[in-house]
């Protein structure tokens, strides 16, 4: 129904264009050749048809991001409503390694929704790829570009806060959060806005900490703190500790011990004493990256 309800309000936005449109047309073609007799007469009545416009593109921007809006909670609702329990830490040794029911749902609405607009709202403007629907053009008046950038940072939002409440195994669990990644980053590329995909990206970066075999989780952490263009140490910390290995049977791990004590070196960039040194890290990341981690077979790795 809610998705019903997303169509019907998209198409009405729509429609109220072509009304805008058309009536811009009218008038020009059939009223202001006969008022550019009496120039004041022709003057009123262009502030009357810019003032009439105006809020009619108001009244199709409102209304248009109240789309935006809902569609965004009903991601919301399909992700709550279709997320598992053990989605990222799977009971069965031969779990498939492939996107969740949530967020193939999730991915088939932003399809579906951002298809619709852009049939609707931009004709062949977003390219016969369905690509960039959020392009320079411009529907009726309207700038669909900081809609589409709005839509975009509020995925990103909703995707990092669940990233952050998950628990995830370093075995199937990780590649499966890999691939949901990889699946909302897809579907997100409609919305031709250049942060969201660079945010989405990032997150695939930072996979790596879930992937990571446990005895090599501190110094592969302290390797991206020390990265700080490309990992964000708040993100950090806080998505290492839903590694499933983070805390046994109530208590914490032994990576899980150094990494947070009060040792200042623990959570900062690397050390000079570190176990392997520069060559393990980087024996590790080429591991990683070649999909050959615990449980990993032949996936594509996550950045």
């Amino acid at each position: 129904q809610a998705l019903s309800e997303l169509s019907h309000a998209l198409r009405a936005v729509a429609g109220l264009l072509q009304g805008v449109q058309e009536l811009r047309q009218h008038v020009s073609q059939h009223f202001l050749p006969e008022l550019r007799r009496h120039p004041t007469s022709l003057t009123v009545a262009r502030e009357f048809r810019r003032k009439r416009m105006q809020l009619l593109d108001k009244a199709a921007a409102d209304a248009l991001s109240q789309w935006g809006h809902a569609l965004v909670a009903t991601l919301q609702r399909q992700l709550h409503s279709k997320a598992g329990k053990f989605d990222y830490c799977p009971r069965r040794d031969d779990a498939p390694v492939e996107p969740t029911p949530a967020f193939k749902l999730m991915s088939r609405t932003l399809r579906t929704h951002l298809g619709e607009a852009t049939a609707l709202l931009r004709g062949s403007a977003g390219g016969e790829d369905g690509k960039g629907a959020a392009g320079s053009a411009a529907a009726g008046g309207l700038d669909l570009s900081k809609l589409y950038a709005m839509i975009g940072r509020r995925v990103c939002s909703m995707m990092m806060q669940y990233m952050r409440r998950l628990r995830v195994d370093a075995q199937q669990g990780s590649f499966i959060l890999a691939r949901d990644v990889d699946e909302l980053r897809s579907a997100a590329e409609m919305l031709g806005d250049e942060a969201t995909t660079n945010k989405l990206d990032a997150m695939r970066r930072y996979m790596l900490l879930f992937m990571t075999p446990a005895e090599n989780v501190v110094e592969v952490v302290r390797d991206c703190l020390a990265q700080s263009a490309e990992y964000d140490r708040q993100e950090v910390l806080a998505l290492v500790k839903r590694r499933a290995d983070y805390r046994r049977n109530g208590v914490q791990s032994a990576w899980a011990r150094e990494l947070f004590s009060d040792n200042p070196n623990a959570a900062g960039g690397p050390t000079a004493g570190s176990a392997k040194g520069a060559g393990g890290r980087d024996a590790l990341r080429l591991q990683v990256l070649q999909g050959q981690a615990a449980g990993g077979g032949g996936l594509r790795a996550p950045f």
